[in-house]
């Protein structure tokens, strides 16, 4: 893959609440880790670790310190707002880049400090690229320094049967115009187009642009408020060990749902802070929309 990405390493989604968000997670049946303090920043999160990737619930707990734009993605109401790609060699990511035409910043050490009384430590490199350069979201590259530590086998087994990110979902007036922004950061060969809809494959995970007309055609279950004026990131795919069970357990929890495409359980956006989440079979994961 080009930019030196593996796939997908996580997906951003902000909160205003922390304490609530884990809640309203743990209810969807998602193991959820202890709170982490991000060092020297105004943010903190919980998290809902897979195998290979993971879904950070972030908030801000100090807003005198650097927030990373989590405010002004406040101001428009909880949600996704930026996707992490997993680096193995952040230097060669920003070098990449850089050669690609952009302007990469770092790699830059963060670290997060777990609020469990053990103070572990888990640590990062960063290569972030600026807002006008990804279409006003968060896209950067993420690299774990000690994966292990990351992925307690504890935080891994989630009552819903979800096991990892297939896709992620995002809505754009012009989905061809974002193509060669996506080169720059994956090559060409990671988008496929078909009509008016755009797959961008990480390596490990699709993003799937669709237009507003397409995103009520293909997920009419996701819900969108308000005029799409810009790119937005609003939906998860999230690969499910067997969705039946996950319907069960769901139902179970009075957690309101609807059935897709291929047996695909649906929970809308105001279940999960903003997030449209579709739990999907492993044999069903797709490249390409929904009906197509």
């Amino acid at each position: 893959m080009a930019g030196h990405i593996r796939g997908l390493d996580h997906a951003l989604v902000a909160v205003d609440d922390i304490d609530r968000a884990a809640e309203a997670y743990a209810r969807l049946g998602f193991a959820i880790t202890p709170r982490g303090r991000h060092v020297g920043w105004g943010t903190a999160n919980v998290c809902v670790m897979f195998p290979d990737d993971y879904i950070e619930l972030i908030g801000v707990v100090d807003p005198a310190d650097f927030t990373g734009g989590l405010p002004e993605k406040l101001q428009d109401g909880e949600g996704l707002f930026g996707l992490a790609f997993a680096s193995p060699d952040p230097e060669a990511t920003a070098e990449a880049w850089r050669t690609a035409g952009l302007a990469p910043d770092g790699p830059m050490a963060l670290g997060r400090v777990l609020d469990d009384g053990t103070e572990t430590h888990l640590r990062f490199r960063n290569v972030l690229l600026p807002t006008e350069e990804t279409f006003g979201l968060r896209l950067f590259a993420c690299h774990a320094e000690d994966p292990a530590a990351v992925r307690r086998p504890e935080w891994l087994g989630h009552a819903n049967g979800a096991s990892g990110i297939a896709a992620a979902t995002l809505v754009c007036p012009d989905p061809a115009a974002l193509a060669d922004g996506f080169e720059r950061l994956l090559g060409a060969h990671a988008i496929t187009t078909t009509d008016d809809t755009m797959a961008v494959h990480t390596g490990h995970g699709t993003v799937i642009v669709v237009t507003p007309d397409d995103l009520e055609l293909l997920y009419p279950h996701m819900t969108l408020a308000g005029e799409v004026d810009r790119p937005r990131l609003i939906g998860l795919a999230l690969v499910a060990d067997d969705p039946e069970a996950t319907a069960s357990y769901l139902t179970e929890q009075g957690i309101p749902l609807t059935r897709g495409v291929g047996g695909t359980v649906n929970v809308a956006g105001d279940q999960a802070c903003g997030v449209n989440l579709e739990f999907v079979a492993l044999s069903a994961t797709r490249l390409r929309p929904a009906g197509r």
